[in-house]
């Protein structure tokens, strides 16, 4: 069976499973209450499932699901499994920013929220996911940093080591320098400040006085052609510190990308660099390196 959060009930079977939608507010970072656990338990009576595997922590919904498999009586075949970790994310989420930066407001933040309301959703989120980790018995993750991290948050947890396959478009295909644009750079995304988009624009400052010809590509949205208020404080600051060092013509956001075209990305660039302040495992690291021989790759994040 398939279980997932929606914004209404749903329920129906394919050739291989049966799947449901649980109501829910999926932006929510409030504890979910029995509007969430009662229907779960439904499903989990009816189903009789053998092992609830729970994919990642970052959502109020996982906790939800491990209260439900306790009132059932099965959290002895619950098995979580780390994305990232919310509740260690939160100490770095506005590394190397000024205050300023994160306190002020957009427009678009008005409605949206700041910088300081983002780091401080992460924080409510880290709660939950703690208490779901203290919970259940057992935990799949795949590197040594995730391993002491659920051991820290549950030193009877039992550890089980998987690595992950990514899309099938990344086994095929081999970077060659001849064939990519020389002096370029790409990273993967800059949507929030972990990724470490402005630690580039600063160091890309450097890299042009040696190579004036250097271009960064970012995925994701464009904020250098955003109108004012869809701007967020940090896509502001973004664009701020592009004019600051006169880099316009050095920068180029990509807007999103398919995997194809994340493909083709990473066989075009020069360098792929993550230089988030910290990660898990991030599967454009791993894309990068299964497309990229000699590629140079750069990793700035301090977890692995």
């Amino acid at each position: 069976m398939y279980v997932f959060d929606s914004d209404r009930e749903i329920k129906g079977s394919t050739e291989f499973y049966n799947y449901y939608g649980i109501m829910c507010d999926k932006t929510s970072v409030e504890r979910f209450g029995d509007s969430y656990i009662i229907p779960a338990m439904k499903i989990l009576k009816k189903e009789n499932p053998d092992i609830v595997h729970i994919w990642g922590t970052e959502g109020s919904h996982s906790l939800a699901m491990v209260e439900a498999c306790e009132r059932v009586g099965i959290i002895d075949r619950v098995v979580i499994s780390i994305q990232g970790l919310v509740s260690e994310y939160y100490y770095h989420y506005t590394a190397y920013l000024p205050h300023k930066i994160v306190t002020r407001y957009t427009l678009r933040d008005l409605f949206k929220g700041n910088l300081q309301k983002g780091k401080d959703v992460f924080y409510k989120r880290g709660v939950l996911e703690k208490e779901a980790i203290r919970r259940v018995k057992h935990v799949i993750g795949r590197t040594d940093w995730d391993r002491g991290c659920a051991w820290d948050i549950n030193p009877n947890v039992t550890y089980h080591f998987n690595n992950e396959t990514l899309r099938d478009e990344f086994y095929e295909g081999e970077w060659n320098y001849s064939d990519c644009e020389k002096h370029s750079i790409f990273c993967s995304q800059g949507h929030y400040p972990i990724k470490g988009i402005h630690l580039v624009i600063e160091a890309l400052n450097r890299i042009v006085k040696e190579y004036p010809d250097a271009h960064l590509y970012i995925g994701g949205k464009d904020y250098l052609s955003l109108p004012f208020y869809k701007q967020s404080s940090y896509g502001k600051y973004l664009v701020s510190l592009i004019k600051q060092y006169g880099l316009e013509k050095n920068v180029s956001f990509t807007g999103f990308l398919n995997a194809e075209q994340m493909k083709n990305r990473y066989l075009k660039s020069n360098v792929f660099i993550s230089a988030s302040s910290i990660e898990n495992s991030p599967n454009s690291l791993g894309e990068a390196m299964l497309l990229g021989g000699s590629m140079y790759i750069i990793s700035g994040w301090r977890c692995s």
